[in-house]
């Protein structure tokens, strides 16, 4: 198994329990916004389960002629249909808020909500890190989503105490509507986020990774110190790159050199680095005297 698949199962146990436990306990203990912080956390556990069908999909197809550079780009359109879905699950919460009668929390909610809290935010933070370490924005949309649920059930703790008295002050018998009303918020908050990383993924943007960019940079002048990089880009497609270089040299080197060196370069930076496809072309003033694309 890939290392989406082993996280993304381990958030789907977490997640089953958290969805059971705050659906059940907002029911039996009068909570609206606890039962709508259950659905946000079926929401995350179902686009859990799509990006594990991704994930083998991509992982089981290979390039081919209609899809050269792979379909590693499957996991921004399951990331983008993740922030979609958590659009309609706010304004389904916001919806409710404005309809259902108001109700009054008991104990059982503020037990289940410490409970499930501490679990969301070790699971957030768990997911996030493995998705910036491997830079895979699947993951990251995942722990960001995961994040958004533990916002919200802090949101929720709140509006339960503050709702205990409502006989002092009778407007807090609508803090449950106040807390699904905010939970919704944090959810499209976190959602517009998911879109609008995902959006520029798919339409092919160079992604800005100053790190790798430096290591590309260095790995190049080790073979032709005085060359000038006249392009790099750098387009992700999932959990992998594709390079296009664009190196221009001032000195002469025979093709053979040429190359060994452009070999040397790329399976270099295939070590070092998530890229599988590397287009390396070596010009003098403007002329290409190479051009030289391999998959990893």
């Amino acid at each position: 198994m890939t290392i989406i698949t082993t996280t993304l199962i381990k958030s789907i146990i977490v997640n089953i329990f958290l969805t059971i436990s705050k659906i059940l306990a907002g029911i039996f203990g009068h909570s609206a916004a606890l039962v709508a912080d259950g659905i946000h956390s079926l929401s995350d556990m179902v686009t859990d389960i799509i990006g594990i069908g991704s994930d083998r999909y991509v992982s089981k197809n290979e390039a081919d002629k209609e899809h050269p550079y792979g379909h590693g780009q499957l996991h921004y359109l399951v990331a983008l249909l993740s922030g979609i879905v958590m659009l309609y699950i706010a304004y389904v919460l916001i919806r409710s808020a404005f309809t259902a009668e108001p109700m009054i929390p008991n104990t059982l909610v503020l037990i289940v909500i410490v409970v499930t809290l501490i679990s969301k935010l070790i699971l957030a933070r768990y997911i996030y890190r493995v998705g910036v370490k491997h830079n895979v924005n699947l993951l990251k949309a995942s722990g960001q989503e995961s994040k958004a649920d533990a916002y919200s059930s802090i949101v929720i703790l709140i509006s339960v105490i503050a709702a205990q008295f409502y006989d002092q002050y009778a407007f807090l018998m609508y803090a449950d509507k106040v807390a699904v009303v905010i939970v919704a918020g944090f959810i499209i908050h976190t959602a517009f986020g998911i879109i609008k990383e995902n959006i520029g993924a798919v339409l092919n943007e160079h992604d800005q990774n100053t790190g790798f960019e430096d290591k590309i940079k260095k790995t190049i002048k080790e073979h032709y110190p005085c060359a000038n990089i006249e392009s790099l880009i750098l387009i992700k497609f999932g959990f992998y790159y594709k390079l296009d270089l664009r190196i221009v040299l001032e000195e002469n080197k025979s093709i053979k050199t040429i190359a060994k060196n452009n070999k040397a370069i790329r399976e270099q930076l295939q070590k070092d680095l998530p890229i599988k496809y590397a287009n390396i072309n070596i010009c003098y003033a403007g002329t290409c005297i190479i051009n030289n694309e391999s998959k990893e």
